[in-house]
């Protein structure tokens, strides 16, 4: 016999009591970015860094929170460049007890819609990913995001160590 469990849960932007779930699911999460960076930069989000975001009219983080336990199953980091009309987001953590849920795949098209809803209409999403993190390349490719061909620097080289040769390739995708 096998049972299959139904989770309840909402999408919703954050809130300032939510900066210790998302710091604690961010940097949970963000160790798989560890073999990169030297060792006491393990941590990717400060507590104050997510309370910038969340009060900045054009960032945010989305959180999907279970209707039980109202517990953040799900992050995700989105802004919107008005002058651009650009949408990005970042930092798709989803903690491994929530793994393979369909979850961060929720995150982007939620991410996706927060901006299209920021544009009033069709938007183009630009997303860096770490070119070392192959793994990630083929589940972005299969939401329909496409390598732009544009690679830039790591913002923060200072954090690296000396193994990787680490760059931001951008995938880009327009919503309608």
């Amino acid at each position: 016999v096998s049972t299959q469990s139904t989770w309840a849960y909402t999408v919703r932007e954050a809130r300032h009591d939510d900066i210790e779930s998302i710091v604690s699911i961010t940097n949970e999460a963000f160790l798989a970015d560890a073999f990169f960076k030297k060792p006491q930069y393990t941590s990717r989000i400060t507590q104050e860094e997510a309370k910038k975001y969340i009060d900045d009219p054009n960032e945010s983080f989305l959180l999907i929170v279970s209707t039980e336990t109202q517990e953040v199953m799900g992050s995700v980091h989105v802004y919107y460049e008005p002058d651009k009309k650009l949408g990005h987001f970042g930092m798709v953590s989803v903690p491994n007890r929530f793994g393979k849920r369909g979850l961060g795949k929720l995150l982007v098209e939620s991410a996706e819609q927060w901006c299209k809803s920021k544009n009033n209409g069709p938007v183009r999403m630009e997303v860096p990913v770490i070119n070392e993190r192959k793994d990630l390349f083929p589940w972005y490719f299969k939401q329909g995001y496409v390598d732009s061909g544009l690679v830039v620097p790591f913002e923060a080289p200072e954090i690296l160590n000396d193994q990787y040769q680490i760059q931001l390739v951008v995938i880009t995708k327009n919503i309608e």
